[in-house]
């Protein structure tokens, strides 16, 4: 239940000096294919953890997460992701300079509502009668020009009875994904998916659920000041919410 197990690999945004978005796709492509990466179209990859290419001393700090996790039933250590959806009205408040002045549909600023946001698929995230308290919504992965305009992901942010909240959902149909196999379960719906717990008492804890489908990467974070077995069935149960309003 650690995050050494995956490697992720989504289109990035327009290079400069290359005339066309598809001249920086097969440039993009090419690039992973050299470093033995998923490439683009790629999909869902169950592979053994040596596989996915990581150095000695990765492996061997997964193998010690993995203890530590069977020992307290979670990582003990610092979450800056849990420390900032802990704090995510503070980081609005922050950022209002910056985000104010940005205005253009390419810009990856935190927007208040869903349909402020151009997707170049078929986004429903989360289902607003399932939350507490609606934060906003800000874009991930690729702003693409064709074949169709908009942003190939997003990321919600909310809070719930349980804990403050953040939902990613990305387009796989642009990106690929390599997993270790041993670290699979199916919580989901009986789907691909991936969890783990992470923190510590100065921080909070983050429980995170990832699940995937043919074309979608989804994934929850869940951030509370306190740990238990409880928060994180909790944090199952509202993927499981997620992911049957979108089907």
């Amino acid at each position: 239940m650690n995050k050494l197990f995956l490697i992720l690999c989504m289109l990035p945004s327009l290079a400069l000096g290359l005339t066309s978005q598809e001249e920086t796709i097969k440039a993009n492509v090419k690039y992973l294919e050299k470093q033995g990466l998923p490439a683009p179209g790629s999909g869902i990859q169950l592979v053994d953890i040596k596989e996915l290419g990581m150095p000695e001393w990765m492996l061997q700090k997964s193998k010690e997460q993995d203890k530590k996790f069977n020992e307290l039933g979670y990582i003990n250590e610092s979450s800056d992701r849990a420390y900032e959806l802990l704090h995510f009205e503070q980081v609005i408040e922050k950022s209002k300079p910056f985000t104010e002045k940005m205005h253009q549909p390419h810009e990856s600023h935190l927007r208040p509502n869903k349909n402020e946001l151009i997707m170049s698929y078929e986004y429903r995230g989360v289902p607003l009668q399932l939350v507490k308290q609606y934060l906003g919504i800000a874009p991930t992965g690729t702003y693409l020009t064709e074949p169709k305009m908009g942003w190939t992901g997003a990321v919600e942010f909310f809070k719930t009875d349980f804990g403050a909240c953040a939902y990613t959902e990305n387009d796989l149909s642009h990106g690929g994904v390599r997993i270790a196999k041993d670290k699979v379960t199916y919580l989901i719906n009986e789907k691909i998916t991936t969890s783990f717990i992470r923190g510590n008492e100065s921080t909070g804890y983050l429980y995170k659920i990832s699940w995937y489908e043919a074309k979608l990467i989804h994934e929850l974070e869940c951030a509370n000041q306190e740990y238990s077995k409880d928060l994180f069935n909790s944090t199952v149960e509202f993927a499981k919410l997620i992911d049957n309003s979108i089907i």
